[in-house]
């Protein structure tokens, strides 16, 4: 049972590891300051916008 379990937590484990390393660093400053309660949602979303945005053009 537990090679079982562990066969189907290494494909998991990797997509989480590979997606959270290719995460923007923009981005994250930018959520923990919504999670601060720093800006609100429409500044949140439009300056999200704008990143990705500028993430497409690179």
């Amino acid at each position: 049972m537990a090679v079982i379990l562990g066969v189907g937590y290494l494909p998991y484990s990797v997509r989480v590891d590979s997606s959270s390393r290719r995460s923007d660093p923009a981005l994250e400053v930018l959520r923990v300051a919504y999670a601060r309660g720093e800006l609100s949602d429409e500044e949140f979303e439009k300056r999200r916008d704008r990143i990705r945005r500028e993430d497409e053009r690179s």
